[in-house]
């Protein structure tokens, strides 16, 4: 039995939708340090526990001295932002460290 071309074409095109829907389900969203919203490029700041709390810095240097220190305890916040603040959480530009902040509940 001959199939049609137009079989073919139909399969063709279910398939790619299948894979494509595949694709961005499987797709693991960015991490908000990846949504990089840089309001003076090339500013960095590295976010990390200081003492319970969060504190900004400048440096990646775990000896640097804090810019800031807020009042947000590490040990109340999800585990996942609280081990990305125990490594050092890099934001870039100053509305991402303000938006990461307010995300942290600030």
């Amino acid at each position: 039995m001959h199939c049609p071309a137009r079989f073919y074409i139909i399969m063709g095109l279910c398939t790619f939708c299948i894979l494509l829907a595949l694709f961005v389900m499987l797709t693991p969203l960015l991490p908000p340090e990846e949504l990089r919203i840089l309001s003076q490029p090339g500013t960095e700041y590295y976010l990390r526990d200081h003492g319970g709390k969060v504190a900004v810095y400048d440096s990646p240097d775990p000896e640097a001295t804090p810019l800031a220190i807020h009042d947000i305890y590490v040990n109340l916040l999800p585990e996942c932002d609280a081990l990305r603040l125990k490594a050092g959480w890099r934001v870039l530009g100053d509305t991402a460290l303000q938006r990461t902040l307010e995300d942290l509940g600030l």
